[in-house]
């Protein structure tokens, strides 16, 4: 009983922080709340990232954000999409190694259309994949075992190699993948039509 209360007790704390923090982000406050709070805010985010980083790839551009914050450095929703882009690549090329495994490391269709519509250039993510597969092939004949994070560095690797890809790809045909005067937490531009 005595261990369903301090439960509780913590329940009811954290439901307090969470109302506090609404409430500051209303009245426009939120800076004041993080400085009052950056003990508890830091302590839960340690706890939080240790298991975020214990599980994919996938939570990397999280990651960033976190790391970005905790070093006092304003986080932008510029920022967040910049990794996103490199998440968007790295879920590619780990759905084609997968894909290519039992297909004699060839990549699939679905996942070569992925890759065109990230304007990576199918061939050279298909040579990416062979080299990976023949490094990992290398590995097992020396008797050693590949492991996960080596996969996870080579998906960083060829993230942040064709980074640029997407918007070269979208600027090509006319598009903007980045509208600046759309994010949300970016200084507000000067209206320059009105009259002085």
């Amino acid at each position: 009983m005595k261990k369903l209360l301090t439960e509780w007790r913590k329940y009811e704390q954290q439901v307090l922080l969470v109302e506090e923090f609404e409430q500051a982000l209303q009245e426009g406050k939120i800076t004041d709340w993080i400085r009052e709070h950056f003990d508890e805010l830091k302590s839960l985010i340690s706890k939080f990232t240790k298991v975020v980083k214990s599980k994919t790839p996938s939570s990397k551009p999280f990651i960033v954000a976190l790391d970005k914050w905790k070093k006092g450095e304003e986080l932008t929703e510029e920022d967040y999409e910049l990794e996103e882009i490199k998440y968007h690549i790295m879920t590619c090329m780990k759905q084609a190694l997968n894909s290519a495994r039992p297909r004699n490391g060839v990549i699939d269709e679905g996942n070569m259309i992925y890759l065109f519509d990230l304007g990576i250039n199918a061939a050279q993510a298909q040579a990416e994949v062979f080299a990976y597969l023949e490094w990992e092939n290398k590995i097992i004949q020396e008797g050693k075992a590949p492991e996960h994070h080596h996969t996870v560095q080579w998906l960083e690797a060829c993230a942040d190699k064709w980074a640029h890809c997407p918007a070269d790809f979208a600027n090509s045909r006319g598009f903007n993948i980045l509208d600046k005067t759309s994010l949300t937490n970016t200084p507000q531009l000067e209206d320059k039509t009105k009259e002085k």
